[in-house]
């Protein structure tokens, strides 16, 4: 995530985890960057595509959206958690 003139890592992925979540939730703009620390593959998977599959197979496009909604809840407490480090270091810092 960038705030100004810095970089903030929110979270390094190792192989087989999965990121841009919020894009299959949503229509909403991109909230981060993902940068690749070395050569990577991946593998994409378009709302379009969850939604012809809901219709195809319902009963896996429920468990791809129970463990969408686990990651999102997952990483949303890890942002928190890391934003409140960073404001107690501002205050610290400032104070």
């Amino acid at each position: 995530m960038c705030r100004g003139n810095y970089t903030t890592t929110l979270a390094i992925l190792e192989r087989g985890e999965f990121f841009g979540e919020m894009a299959l939730l949503d229509e909403a703009p991109r909230s981060a960057n993902a940068r690749s620390l070395e050569q990577t593959s991946t593998l994409s998977l378009y709302r379009n595509d969850l939604s012809q599959l809901i219709q195809r197979d319902p009963q896996t496009a429920c468990q791809i959206y129970r463990a969408l909604a686990h990651m999102v809840g997952d990483r949303l407490r890890s942002t928190n958690q890391l934003m409140q480090m960073e404001i107690s270091t501002d205050k610290v810092s400032v104070g």
